[in-house]
């Protein structure tokens, strides 16, 4: 994920076509949200260089607690030669802190 220029990255996964990461967290302070959170996704190899899966670019406004599915897409400015497919499952929780 990508926030500004700050990147947040899950662990890495390995030996499945099936993946399912723990968690990811981005906290995010009210007075400086951003239009979009962009997830990318990749493929990390041993034997070769990591390969672009393919991204999402999710409006904030778009986004409450719950579970959603996105299509993953390309990138062609930065990936023009990727070959994207798959799917992406997000599940989104919002904590408020009291600052009194």
């Amino acid at each position: 994920m990508k926030y500004q220029t700050t990147k947040f990255k899950s662990e890495r996964i390995e030996k499945t076509l099936d993946p399912i990461f723990k968690s990811a967290t981005m906290r995010i302070e009210f007075n400086k949200i951003p239009n979009n959170l962009v997830v990318e996704c990749w493929d990390f190899n041993y034997t070769s260089a990591a390969e672009f899966m393919g991204e999402i670019n999710i409006p904030v406004s778009d986004l409450y607690a719950g579970e959603f599915w996105y299509t993953l897409q390309p990138n062609l400015s930065d990936y023009p030669n990727a070959e994207v497919s798959g799917d992406l499952r997000i599940s989104t929780v919002f904590y408020f802190h009291d600052y009194m």
